[in-house]
């Protein structure tokens, strides 16, 4: 039997290279009820590797990043059987 995802439970990654967006982000997941405290990560290359040693059940991360950005780490991710199906949502603070 699946486990059912609820605000108590979720598992949320959040990747963006700035810390103040990651405490941004972070707030309003709390504000929206959330009672787990989300994983961060800097980086795609550290969200894959969060990934790899925990069960995530929705990553939000920013599209322009140093070392991997958005789209690469969506495209690893999209590579990998076993993190495929995981629901991503791609956020971005540039005006364009």
């Amino acid at each position: 039997m699946k486990k059912i995802i609820t605000p108590d439970n979720i598992s949320i990654l959040i990747i963006d290279n700035v810390k103040s967006m990651r405490s941004l982000l972070k707030t309003m997941l709390r504000q929206m009820g959330i009672k787990t405290v989300p994983l961060l990560g800097a980086n795609g290359i550290e969200g894959l590797k969060i990934m790899n040693e925990t069960r995530i059940n929705l990553v939000i991360t920013e599209w322009e990043m140093p070392v991997m950005n958005g789209p690469r780490f969506l495209e690893t991710l999209r590579a990998d059987p076993q993190l495929r199906d995981t629901p991503v949502l791609m956020v971005t603070t540039q005006a364009e």
